[in-house]
């Protein structure tokens, strides 16, 4: 299996709650991530402290099928 360095990790409404302690989670485990939340600008001042070369923060709502689609 590859190192968590190689893999990427795609985490919905990871600006809060849960998936923010998921998102932190991983990264801290050596994960590259994809972050998504409807809010991204709160999104990347949950996560600020992350290095911009392992993070990707995208708008996401479950609700809005055109923010699934890339």
């Amino acid at each position: 299996m590859r190192p968590a360095s190689e893999r990427v990790v795609m985490v919905s409404g990871a600006g809060r709650g849960l998936g923010r302690a998921i998102a932190a989670r991983l990264y801290a485990d050596g994960y590259k991530l994809s972050l998504g939340a409807r809010d991204v600008p709160a999104l990347e001042e949950a996560h600020g402290a992350m290095e911009r070369g392992r993070v990707l923060f995208h708008r996401y709502d479950a609700t809005d099928a055109a923010t699934g689609v890339a």
